[in-house]
């Protein structure tokens, strides 16, 4: 049984317990838990103070229960080791299982928009939830800073509560007509792999799967260094500029080197396919077995 959120992990571990039988339990932990703490108590203090207070402690009891935690990059198992108060040694980093045929497939379908034909302006991608953490209003200013000097267009895909603010944003800074908010997408990949540059603004992520999808389609990609995933997946700047988190200048700057100086597609398409699913399965297969699973106590 594996588990691939905080809430089912805990469900699990005790679902375990209660049924007595030797079911062998992986917890996955895809996310920063400490961030995710500190958007519970910044969104509603009030009503999340509960869910803060017990949550750290209910994960270590399932950690407790589990033949194996694995955590989704180096970053988000520290973090998970320091806030929930599971031992470091308890916990493997499996990369997320991102790439297959089927995506590189995807890739190569027909081109899905007049503005990504040959010979069109660069256009720059968007793509995630539109949230306040993915920063997106800052993608937005860095267009409009660039645009007047290269001329490209902005794709965002992605659904989200923050779309109609976004559009609006947009407007006010005079951009609407370069910027396409295409919502869900069936296909993304067949735009990443046109695209000049795929932008990623978060405050922070877990692992980030956007640039090991990007990186597989052979998109140049620039990111925030926030904290955990993407140092690890652009293995510290080798496959992509990394610039700090909320640094406007700095993101303007990276994009602008991206666009004059591309990086080579086909090393980006390489680095892509440390993160495939095969590869994956294969460590979570050798998982070694707890010879005795602690109880839940």
């Amino acid at each position: 049984l594996i588990t691939a959120a905080l809430t089912p992990a805990i469900v699990a571990a005790q679902a375990c317990a209660d049924a007595g039988v030797r079911t062998r339990l992986i917890l996955t932990v895809h996310n920063t838990l400490g961030a995710q703490l500190r958007d519970l108590h910044r969104d509603a203090p009030l009503k999340h103070w509960g869910k803060r207070a017990c949550l750290p402690a209910l994960l270590r009891r399932a950690a407790r229960a589990a033949d194996a935690v694995v955590a989704v990059s180096a970053g988000v198992a520290k973090d998970f080791a320091q806030v929930a108060g599971v031992p470091a040694d308890r916990l493997t980093v499996i990369h997320n299982p991102v790439v297959d045929d089927a995506l590189l497939t995807a890739a190569e379908a027909p081109c899905p928009h007049p503005w990504l034909e040959p010979g069109e302006a660069p256009v720059l991608v968007g793509f995630g939830r539109l949230v306040d953490r993915k920063r997106v209003d800052l993608l937005l200013e860095i267009h409009a800073t660039l645009r007047p000097r290269l001329g490209q267009r902005l794709v965002i895909i992605g659904t989200g509560p923050q779309r109609a603010a976004l559009e609006t944003r947009a407007a006010s800074l005079g951009v609407s007509d370069s910027v396409l908010f295409a919502g869900f997408v069936e296909n993304p990949y067949a735009w990443l792999s046109r695209a000049a540059a795929m932008i990623m603004c978060s405050r922070y992520e877990g692992f980030g799967l956007v640039l090991a999808e990007a990186l597989a389609c052979g998109c140049p990609v620039v990111s925030t260094d926030c904290p955990h995933g993407p140092a690890e997946v652009l293995d510290h700047g080798r496959f992509g500029a990394l610039v700090p988190v909320d640094d406007a200048r700095a993101l303007a700057d990276a994009v602008t080197a991206t666009l004059a100086t591309p990086p080579d597609r086909n090393a980006l398409r390489r680095r892509g396919l440390d993160f495939t699913a095969a590869r994956a399965a294969r460590f979570y297969l050798d998982l070694p077995a707890m010879e005795a699973r602690l109880e839940i106590s």
